[in-house]
């Protein structure tokens, strides 16, 4: 790997995948300069520019160029071409950059850079939540309670939930040297309790609870099932009475259901079924072509009469119903068909690479369900340059999987 790294023809791609890996769980600016520099490393490097053919043929990149185009031919019948609909299609740019994305990690020195840059940045930011969290001093995003640092709540649970899954899997795969396990096992204790214990991103605390028993089930097939169950039965109570951030979450939801059922939407979970409810509405006036490209905010006003007020939104927190609101049934149809095409892609791998890719794709195609994990620019890019990473070869060793470009 080392020799690789100092290969002049590759330096620069591998450098540029470590910043664009290390910035998903930093910074929104920097993780769209880490993919900017991340193509143009592939542009100027022989090596990596030679592979985006064979990238083109890839499952997971037809899947994003796919969906992407879905967007553009809804611009065809957007009222702001020129103005809402193009932000839109830069918004949504990583999707058509995974071709270039996927080149650069077909170099193993490149995606072992990649993960290994976002590994280090969700590790730091579990550090320093849970030592403001026994300090009780929150810092950057944080606040009393809730001691997230770079990203939101429900980011920050997110990105090191993917880690925690991630060694997990190459644990249950026994492709963990003994001499690494004791500090492969505290990464994972930080990251859970960093999850379960400091902050409150709830989406994410269930995820990855939900994530470690699919693990569980892709590690032992039908007996997983049993064990995962029995898992979750003896550990769903414990966290209920030993985490005042857990308890507290699920109390705020049933306060919120309770609020907004007596009219009162001001709530995060009364805010959600606001959103949706609108949405569907949007989505019935134009179930099959959708409103066009980049149009929800304004059709979203114009239903409501908000302008300025706080339940104006620009995205109804799902993304299911935002691409139909959008560019109609064609838009969850290509959603769908992209998630399906990392499925396939994941699957071509051995494990633990294919169980790390299927866990990144049952975490995005549920979260995306009460949040905007595809179009959102932090999670949309984090998405796609994770996906290009786990799926583009073994992370260690010789690549093995069937259809790989690498």
């Amino acid at each position: 790997m080392i020799g690789n790294f100092i290969n002049r023809n590759n330096a620069f791609v591998v450098i540029a995948a470590f910043i664009a890996g290390f910035a998903i769980p930093v910074s929104t600016a920097m993780i769209n300069i880490g993919v900017g520099l991340l193509v143009l490393a592939v542009l100027c490097t022989r090596d990596a520019r030679l592979n985006v053919v064979a990238a083109l043929r890839q499952p997971f990149v037809i899947g994003c160029l796919v969906f992407y185009a879905m967007f553009i031919i809804g611009m065809l019948w957007t009222a702001e071409p020129a103005t809402a609909g193009m932000h839109m299609l830069t918004k949504m740019r990583p999707y058509l950059l995974a071709p270039l994305i996927f080149a650069a990690c077909s170099l193993q020195p490149a995606r072992q850079a990649l993960l290994g840059g976002f590994t280090i940045a969700a590790m730091l930011s579990a550090v320093v939540s849970i030592a403001s969290g026994l300090a009780k001093h929150p810092v950057m995003k944080g606040m009393p309670g809730d001691y997230t640092v770079f990203q939101t709540h429900t980011y920050h649970n997110t990105f090191l939930a993917l880690v925690a899954c991630g060694i997990v899997a190459f644990w249950l795969a026994g492709k963990i040297p003994a001499a690494y396990r004791k500090w492969a096992l505290l990464a994972v204790v930080v990251c859970i309790a960093d999850i379960l214990f400091f902050v409150s991103g709830r989406t994410a605390q269930g995820m990855l609870l939900v994530l470690l028993a699919a693990l569980v089930v892709m590690w032992q097939g039908r007996r997983g099932v049993l064990i995962a169950l029995a898992g979750l039965a003896i550990v769903l109570p414990a966290l209920y009475f030993g985490s005042s951030v857990i308890r507290g979450g699920i109390e705020r939801i049933q306060v919120d259901v309770s609020k907004y059922q007596e009219g009162n939407a001001e709530t995060s979970v009364g805010l959600r079924f606001y959103f949706w409810k609108n949405a569907i509405t949007l989505i019935s006036q134009k179930p099959v072509l959708g409103h066009g490209t980049g149009s929800y905010e304004k059709e979203y006003r114009a239903l409501t009469g908000a302008y300025k007020g706080e339940f104006a939104r620009a995205n109804p927190h799902s993304d299911y119903l935002w691409a139909w609101a959008e560019v109609g049934i064609g838009g969850v149809v290509t959603l769908l068909f992209m998630m399906i095409m990392l499925g396939v892609q994941a699957v071509r791998m051995q494990p633990p690479e294919r169980w790390v890719g299927l866990t990144l794709l049952l975490c995005y195609a549920a979260s995306t369900v009460a949040n905007s994990f595809f179009t959102d620019n932090i999670t949309g890019s984090g998405f796609v340059l994770l996906a290009c990473a786990v799926t583009a070869g073994r992370w260690f060793g010789k690549d093995e999987a069937r259809g790989v470009a690498a």
